[in-house]
């Protein structure tokens, strides 16, 4: 691969992505041997963005020596950097997440016994971002001064600040080869298809999902070297819609049916929706009707609205049932309208929305959506009066009703890539 190309790549990854491929990229640098190892691991307990380096000097089963470093991505505007004001760069979820490393650091040095694991060799905080084009002065000037100020914030005064970006994976010709390397191991080995696309001069990566094309590429297959790739992001949308009909059809669980709409949230929700959070846990008993904490399932962020909106699923099932011969909703389906009530009540606490702030999700007055089965067989004005008569700011949604919204959009989609081919 050309350094070039690699370059444009790596600037044009996505958050998430970046992320995936820093790791894949010392990773690559793991050593297990004798006298000496060298892996990297995720840390889930602090976030699945964050990264440990362990390094032990001699067998690793009597270790002469031994440590770790901790890798951590950034992503804020370069231009809070460029300047000699005094800008605070430490935000809630960044605090949280160093607070947290700092009592697994003082928790594991508690528990060190020398004569087995060895000298402790207190660890190094490597802060990278995926910006480019900076010289080294600025690094020192600017980048190092203000990491450091924000560590000591927190109470970390040990161990060693540094700054990595895309100008240090390209440093020298032993970081470019281990760059270009990892960039290889990272795009040949995913599970899912990649998709390129160069979109008005620009470089993209869609969590691998393509909409465009690529001038030139490399047949995942068999290696072959192909000109031009070209990928329906339509074709992409009515396979996920397959999916998600074979899923409501099989009656899966909540578990299954929660992980399939978090994966494609934005597909299936709509593309206002700008960040998910999942298995969010309300710990106020105190406030909760019955004394007990609760876990939200899907919290979706309206980027248009900018404020929050609660998803709660239920598997599907029938929704309801006959009171002298009027249609009411089944008791399994106004008890959920009662549990998200609940949580309402819970979320509208201004102790519960200082907590939330605190790791990151403000949110005002956050809407509720309950998700449950397929919509009924009674006359469309059955159905509208008892929805309506049960809604009251919180919107009944069927798993059918968000299968006709993809297919919609899908429809749309695929009339504008026909009219303009």
């Amino acid at each position: 691969m050309e350094l070039q190309l690699a370059k444009q790549i790596l600037s044009t990854f996505n958050k998430e992505t970046f992320i995936s491929f820093v790791y894949e990229m010392w990773k690559i640098l793991d050593i297990e041997t004798t006298e000496r190892t060298h892996k990297i691991s995720n840390i889930p307990e602090i976030g699945n963005d964050i990264f440990e380096i362990q390094h032990i000097e001699g067998h690793p089963a009597l270790p002469a020596k031994q440590g770790f470093n901790l890798i951590i991505p950034f992503f804020q505007p370069i231009e809070l950097f460029d300047n000699n004001k005094t800008i605070n760069l430490i935000d809630n979820i960044l605090r949280i997440k160093l607070e947290k490393y700092k009592s697994k650091i003082e928790e594991r040095l508690s528990d060190w016994q020398f004569w087995t694991n060895g000298d402790y060799i207190m660890p190094n905080i490597m802060f990278f971002t995926n910006f480019e084009g900076y010289k080294e002065k600025f690094y020192q000037k600017h980048l190092i001064p203000k990491f450091n100020k924000v560590v000591k914030q927190i109470g970390i005064n040990y161990g060693e600040i540094g700054v990595g970006s895309l100008d240090t994976f390209f440093y020298n010709n032993n970081d470019k080869n281990n760059t270009l390397k990892a960039l290889s191991n990272f795009l040949t080995n995913s599970h899912r298809e990649i998709s390129l696309s160069f979109t008005n001069e620009n470089f993209n990566i869609d969590v691998f999902n393509s909409d465009k094309y690529l001038t030139k590429g490399l047949l995942k297959a068999d290696n072959n070297p192909y000109e031009t790739i070209f990928i329906e992001k339509s074709k992409c949308k009515s396979e996920i819609i397959k999916e998600f009909e074979f899923l409501i059809n099989t009656n899966v669980n909540e578990q299954k049916l929660e992980t399939f709409l978090t994966q494609y949230y934005k597909e299936i929700f709509g593309y206002k929706y700008d960040r998910i959070e999942t298995q969010l846990w309300l710990k106020f008993p105190e406030i909760d009707i019955a004394n007990k904490n609760r876990r939200l399932d899907i919290f979706l962020r309206n980027s248009i609205e900018r404020d929050w909106e609660l998803f709660e699923l239920k598997k599907t099932q029938k929704l309801t049932a006959t009171y002298r011969d009027i249609p009411v909703f089944k008791s399994e389906i106004q008890h959920a309208i009662q549990q998200i009530r609940n949580y309402e009540k819970i979320l509208n606490q201004e102790k519960v929305k200082t907590k939330f702030a605190k790791e990151g999700i403000e949110y005002y007055n956050p809407e509720l959506r309950l998700v449950v089965g397929n919509k009924p067989d009674i006359s469309v004005e059955q159905w509208r009066f008892l929805k309506t008569a049960n809604e009251n700011r919180l919107k009944i949604i069927t798993y059918e009703d968000l299968i006709s919204e993809m297919k919609i959009r899908y429809n749309v989609h695929d009339k504008y890539l026909n009219n303009n081919e």
